[in-house]
């Protein structure tokens, strides 16, 4: 089968982007459980605005970069992968939107940045150090799931180093109605599995993740077309 065309999307410049304190972010270790904390704290203290901006954007995308002080090692706190998940699902419940595009990052700065523009198709970047992509009809609640993802992302596991930081995109393609952020941490877990031989990568290495969605509608049914791109990040830019 070819594999359609990857989506991917730029999110323009957000004139109104919210400047943050999230007391939560400066514990040094953050549990499962926090991340949730940290993300609750968000919601209700910007509900109004997030909507407001949600309601008036035909296609909104998602961006936070999530501040954490200088003290904190930033490749093991704080996992953008619960984050996106738990704030797509959040999303979903107060506005009943599923976004197209989502892109988290964290740094050692004193402020987290919240920004809802639009978002707006465009070819991804052409730097990527490896990419894969795949198609599938496994559920993503099964082990063949991850397993495919497994076996279709061995160059871009095998390009990440240890104890370095990473920038993850991912581009979904999905046919039949989905809720499209199940498929995040599973497909993260079949790139990079925890507990194998190949266990060398922690997710909190990843300081940038962007996330994109695109649906066709019934030419591809249940199955789900999946891109992976691995990069290096940004330069860190200090308070």
């Amino acid at each position: 089968m070819q594999m359609r065309k990857v989506p991917y999307y730029a999110i323009s410049r957000d004139e109104e982007a919210l400047k943050l304190a999230i007391p939560m972010l400066k514990r040094r270790v953050i549990s499962e459980g926090q991340h949730a904390a940290v993300i609750e704290y968000l919601i209700a203290m910007n509900r109004d605005w997030m909507l407001s901006r949600l309601g008036a954007i035909a296609t909104p995308g998602l961006r936070i970069e999530f501040g954490l002080p200088s003290s904190i090692d930033i490749l093991r706190s704080s996992r953008l992968s619960i984050y996106a998940t738990l704030i797509a699902d959040k999303i979903k419940e107060i506005s009943g939107i599923q976004l197209s595009s989502i892109k988290l990052s964290k740094r050692n700065t004193s402020k987290t940045t919240l920004s809802i523009a639009k978002a707006i198709p465009t070819p991804p970047p052409s730097t990527a150090v490896e990419t894969a992509t795949l198609t599938t009809r496994r559920s993503y609640a099964t082990p063949r799931f991850t397993s495919e993802v497994h076996d279709a992302t061995v160059m871009v596991r095998t390009a990440v180093s240890s104890h370095k930081p990473v920038r993850l995109d991912l581009g979904f393609t999905t046919g039949l109605p989905r809720t499209w952020s199940r498929l995040w941490l599973p497909t993260i877990s079949g790139i990079f599995p925890t507990g194998s031989p190949e266990d060398r990568f922690r997710d909190a290495q990843i300081v940038e993740l962007e996330l994109d969605h695109q649906s066709i509608g019934e030419s591809l049914g249940h199955s789900v077309d999946i891109s992976a791109a691995l990069y290096v990040p940004h330069p860190t830019i200090e308070p």
